[in-house]
């Protein structure tokens, strides 16, 4: 009996031990194949996974893409409105400012128009006896200086300057008059106003010069001379002009920096640094200059009536056989082939039957012996 349960017992053992070689001989194939099938279910699951996020990422994307735009076209709506509001109010905010513009101008003017009330009984008197004006200045001013013009600048007869104290030499303040002839210029062609670019005036805006009236009581007529940054026609100037006694007289103020600053502002300058200059222009007076006498001969016979030589009477209007043509007349009595006397005043009558008597010309007589 226990023979036969050893040898049971043996057998069982060695089935234990073929199945356990076959279980060893299997083990690797078994291994992988798990291997294979936990990788293939990780994949399975990470791709869910990848699929769900990016679905719900675009489903996300989209909702906020569609509200966003949503919200841009919202507020661009919003904006449109809004800009109206802020239109109207720039019009009303643009329209307030060329109101407040108008009225310092005005003021200005008004300001320019009403010297200031200064007391110029104790002020210097320049008189110019080449030019017959008269004017007074700040007694603590400096003598004026004359300036002619030189070779290269002929356009004014004289400069005369006059400097307030304590101003720089090199740039001084104060005031110029120039004197220009006004048989060869008009006031367009004097200094300071100058050109832009040399061009023409004709088909331009180029302002209105306004007429003024200078010296005691606003006798004298004359013009203000103001122009501004980009007009079209000539540089920034400010100046007040006067035509009398064949002269253009222009009265120039010159404040800090002088006049041919650009962006010059001519009228804002001279009140900030020439406040008396309105005065000076009050006391401005204009002399009448003495006739010349004349060089010809004074006339042998004449008579003198109320201050004047005149012709005596009685000697008839003819043309002379005993004097060259073009003689001068020493009588006042004006014949056709006579030059007037600058002594002499002559009648309507002389002169009309003269201008009768050279239309119809000179008699035969005449003519032959003046060999004509």
């Amino acid at each position: 009996m226990s023979k036969k349960s050893n040898e049971n017992q043996n057998l069982k053992d060695t089935t234990n031990k073929k199945e356990a070689s076959l279980t060893k001989k299997d083990s690797p194939f078994l291994n992988w194949l798990v291997i294979v099938i936990l990788e293939l279910y990780r994949a399975f699951v990470l791709t869910l996974v990848i699929f769900y996020v990016g679905l719900i990422s675009t489903h996300l994307y989209f909702e906020f893409t569609y509200k966003s735009d949503a919200k841009n076209q919202m507020m661009l709506e919003t904006g449109e409105k809004d800009l109206e509001q802020p239109a109207d109010q720039i019009a009303a905010d643009e329209k307030e400012i060329k109101e407040i513009q108008s009225q310092q101008e005005d003021q200005s003017a008004a300001a320019i128009d009403q010297p200031l009330n200064l007391n110029t009984d104790n002020w210097q008197v320049y008189k110019s006896k080449s030019y017959y004006f008269t004017l007074k200045y700040p007694s603590e001013w400096g003598d004026p200086k004359v300036v002619k013009p030189s070779e290269s600048e002929d356009l004014y007869y004289s400069k005369i300057f006059f400097t307030k104290p304590s101003s720089n030499e090199a740039m001084p303040i104060g005031f110029e008059v120039m004197v220009f002839s006004d048989r060869y210029y008009n006031l367009e062609d004097t200094n300071p106003l100058v050109l832009r670019d040399f061009t023409t005036m004709e088909g331009l805006d180029c302002g209105v010069f306004p007429e003024i009236k200078i010296g005691p009581n606003d006798q004298y007529p004359g013009k203000r001379v103001s122009v501004k940054k980009n007009n079209p026609c000539f540089n920034e100037a400010y100046f007040y002009s006067v035509s009398r006694n064949g002269y253009i007289y222009n009265f120039v103020p010159v404040p800090e920096g002088g006049y041919h600053q650009i962006g010059y502002d001519g009228e804002e300058s001279t009140a900030r640094d020439l406040p008396e200059f309105e005065t000076i222009l009050s006391t401005v007076t204009f002399q009448t200059p003495p006739k010349p006498k004349p060089k010809a001969p004074k006339p042998v016979s004449a008579k003198k009536v109320n201050g004047k030589l005149v012709c005596r009477g009685g000697d008839a209007t003819k043309w002379s056989l005993n004097n060259k043509p073009g003689h001068l007349d020493r009588e006042c009595c004006l014949d056709p082939d006579e030059t007037p006397n600058p002594w002499c005043s002559y009648s309507a009558e002389n002169l009309q039957k003269v201008n009768e008597m050279k239309a119809e010309g000179p008699p035969k007589d005449y003519k032959k012996k003046w060999d004509l």
